[in-house]
């Protein structure tokens, strides 16, 4: 080849896997296959935990946390809603531990009541009662009166996790092994 040609087929240098000899190639595929066989067996050994998430700012949050709090003993899994109607269907179909949604970001199509504090109350506490989960909504408002009669945790935003923590715990208390962290 006298002119250069850019798309000129090169021959690349073998990489250490490639460089190693066949005894080496079978004791690597081995240390993969248990290393795989141990991540796999680990994850089997985590009870799950499903969340189900009002769909915004806090949805991260909360990812964040609760993995701090129990990732390390359970399988974290979440799924998020928007609308009411989105988190009635979640529940549902898929076994969960805990709710947890900034009430003004979610739309309440779903739910009785004038108002979306009283339409999001009667959605919250119909899933309380009918599942027994702790559900948690925040608001930069108090509305504790509309939520904690259903049964709902009612945290005035901006709140401190440590004081979520605390009254998430006697509810937790069947699903969660505490003194984590």
């Amino acid at each position: 080849m006298s002119e250069k040609n850019d798309f000129a087929l090169v021959p690349r240098a073998p990489n250490p896997l490639e460089k190693a000899e066949p005894g080496t190639k079978r004791i690597l595929s081995s240390m993969v296959a248990d290393t795989l066989a141990l991540v796999k067996k680990d994850s089997l050994q985590k009870p799950a935990f499903t969340v189900l998430l009002g769909l915004d700012h806090w949805a991260d949050i909360m990812e964040l946390y609760l993995g701090f709090k129990l990732g390390e003993t359970h399988n974290l899994r979440f799924f998020y809603f928007a609308r009411s109607s989105d988190l009635v269907k979640l529940a549902e179909e898929h076994p969960f531990d805990l709710v947890f949604m900034y009430v003004g970001n979610i739309i309440w199509d779903k739910g009785s009541g004038v108002g979306s504090w009283n339409r999001a109350a009667s959605v919250l506490g119909e899933l309380k009662v009918r599942y027994g989960k702790p559900i948690v909504a925040t608001q930069g408002m108090d509305l504790s009166a509309e939520f904690e009669p259903k049964g709902v945790i009612f945290l005035n935003a901006p709140f401190l996790f440590d004081d979520m923590w605390a009254r998430l715990q006697p509810e937790l208390a069947a699903t969660v092994v505490m003194g984590q962290h």
